[in-house]
């Protein structure tokens, strides 16, 4: 998108094995190209910034084991794409861990590094539980884990239709870190209708979780076409917002682009 007006390209020519890894007929996954496997599609909360509803609806629909597993004896370790990677084998409002254990059961066969819950995909803190973590941490070699989030404020939080409190964000920080995971909380900066109160009480919550020993991965609020909110623009970050995200940019606790 440009200016407000949604710009097509011309279509790429296809990038074959040769030229992506250097060997004929072989990509490398992780060498020169990020290709995590997408185990699901579709979500079914529907928040007002996103396109992944818009695009594949919201009914979850999941790749199965067998297959899974047949794309991941391509990779040198395994790494996933998801709306939400601990609802696997849901309906993407109640998680299902005995699904998320078969799973990951079956990859850890090829005993090959396991990241789950990690960019780019990430989880909802609301899937987030001691059982969940249990399980990353029996089959995963995550050092952190992905938690969606977006605002700190409650009231931008139900603007965009997240389905979760902030107390849910604070309590996955927390159990995320009693497993030995570092929470990297996704930010959404500048979200429209956000008033300066709205962005206090996200920098109260950026400053929590940097005490906690938590970091957080940054975006600026882009208006993306489909959406209920294509066609609206950014709110204007507070001086003092942007001093504190680039002091923690500055001390390694937080990456992205929140500024314009």
């Amino acid at each position: 998108m440009r200016f407000g007006h949604c710009l097509q390209t011309q279509r790429r020519c296809p990038v074959h094995g040769k030229e992506a890894s250097g060997r004929p007929g072989q990509i490398s996954p992780f060498a020169n190209i990020l290709a995590p496997i997408e185990i699901s599609r579709g979500c079914p909360w529907g928040c007002t910034y996103c396109q992944t509803p818009r695009l594949f609806g919201t009914c979850m629909r999941h790749r199965s084991i067998p297959i899974i597993a047949q794309f991941a004896r391509r990779h040198k370790d395994i790494r996933f794409t998801s709306p939400n990677s601990l609802a696997y084998g849901s309906d993407g409002r109640k998680p299902r861990l005995e699904k998320v254990e078969l799973l990951l059961k079956a990859l850890a066969e090829q005993k090959k590094p396991i990241y789950f819950g990690t960019f780019p995909s990430e989880v909802r803190p609301d899937f987030v539980s001691r059982e969940a973590l249990a399980l990353i941490a029996k089959y995963c070699a995550n050092k952190s884990i992905s938690l969606g989030g977006q605002s700190g404020s409650p009231a931008v939080l139900r603007s965009i239709g997240r389905g979760h409190s902030r107390c849910e964000i604070e309590e996955a920080c927390e159990l995320s870190l009693e497993h030995g995971l570092t929470p990297r909380w996704i930010l959404s900066s500048a979200c429209p209708w956000e008033t300066a109160e709205d962005q206090q009480m996200t920098l109260d919550l950026v400053r929590w979780i940097e005490g906690k020993g938590g970091k957080v991965r940054a975006h600026r609020f882009m208006p993306l076409p489909g959406t209920p909110l294509a066609g609206t623009r950014p709110a204007s970050l507070s001086e003092d917002a942007e001093a504190i995200l680039g002091r923690m940019a500055l001390k390694g606790r937080l990456t992205g682009t929140w500024s314009r």
